[in-house]
Formats: C-alpha cells, structure tokens, sequence
C-alpha cells in the first residue's frame, strides 16, 4: 500500500482537517479535564497504584496530542509528509513559543514518546498541562479565525461549538473542588463544581 507523502487537494485537505486536525484539538482537551477529574477525584481512590495509572495516562494522553498540534502550529518543515497550519492558511504567523510550549517542546521526545536515556538526568518532572493546554487552545482559537470558512464540514462546526469551553483550570472555593472555564469567544469565565 503506497502512503501518501504529499499535500492533498483541496478535498483532501477538508477531509484531514475535519477529522485528524478535529480529533487532536478534541483529545487535547478532553485529556486535560481527564486530568483535573483525576486530580478532582484522588482523594476519592484509595488504591495509589491506580492513582498512579490514572494520572500517568492523562499526563501522556495531553502530551501526546499537544506534542502533535505543536508540531501543526509550529513547524514549518517536511510540509510534504505533514499537516501544518500553512497548508490551510497561506498567511499563518507562526506563533511565539511562549516558555511552557518551549518546555514542552525540549522535553516529549526525550520523556514521553521516545524510550530515551536522557530520562535518567529529569529533574524536575513536572508537566504544566493545563497552562500548555489553554495556550494551545489559544493558538487553535487564532488558527480558526484565520482559517477560510470552506474548510468547515462537520468536524470544525463541531469543534467551533466546542471551543467556546476550552480555556480550563482546577481550583478550591471553599473547600470544593471547581473547574473553571473561559469562554474564548464569549470572553466570559463560568464555572462548574465538581464536587
């Protein structure tokens, strides 16, 4: 089976975008509220070793997909082989790398996706999710907005619906556990008890 290593057509590119660019957008955000619920709940789960599992998985599962759009965002070489941002915005300034998506960056390769020895010198295993997360919704918020309404099917009306939800923290009011949202769109911040 012959695997495609160049930029497809216009329909191509719809398809792509619709249901792969969708689905990473989707599990980075989804992952990260896995996480704060893991976080919300650990009291909750008596057994540490699930904890452990629990938290391991969401921590994994946001990075991956972060690293992924990271990669969609950012990068600006082998358009070829894959999606990138300029394939569908032919202006698209690449963004800053704001100091947590430059972590970020450094670390998965080593950390995450790859069996590496540089795990052996990590100090500090401390991963900001939630501040890499909302400063990749950010950026997919800003890719939206530029991108030409042609592209819309399905999966980005979808997601549009889902993006007025996406910025996302855990805090204590209280005593109670709350997760806090801002409306990117609405610029309005809500919030929902989860305990």
């Amino acid at each position: 089976m012959k695997t495609s290593s160049t930029i497809p057509d216009e329909e191509g590119k719809i398809r792509y975008i619709n249901e792969h660019f969708v689905y990473e957008v989707e599990e980075l955000l989804f992952s990260a509220l896995f996480f704060i619920s893991v976080q919300a709940r650990a009291k909750q789960l008596s057994e540490k070793k699930i904890l452990t599992v629990f938290q391991n998985t969401a921590v994994d599962h946001t990075l991956l997909h972060a690293r992924n759009l990271l990669e969609f965002y950012y990068y600006k070489d082998k358009d070829e082989m894959y999606a990138r941002a300029r394939a569908y915005v032919s202006s698209w300034q690449f963004p800053t790398k704001t100091p947590n998506v430059k972590k970020l960056e450094a670390r998965v390769n080593d950390e995450v996706t790859h069996l590496g020895w540089k795990r052996l010198d990590v100090k500090d295993k401390t991963w900001y999710l939630l501040d890499v997360t909302n400063e990749l919704l950010d950026t997919t918020v800003e890719f939206l907005v530029q991108l030409d309404r042609k592209f819309y099917r399905e999966g980005l009306t979808m997601l549009e619906t889902e993006m007025k939800k996406l910025r996302v923290k855990r805090h204590t009011d209280e005593g109670r556990q709350v997760l806090e949202y801002y409306d990117l769109f609405d610029a309005a911040m809500k919030s929902v008890s989860l305990s």
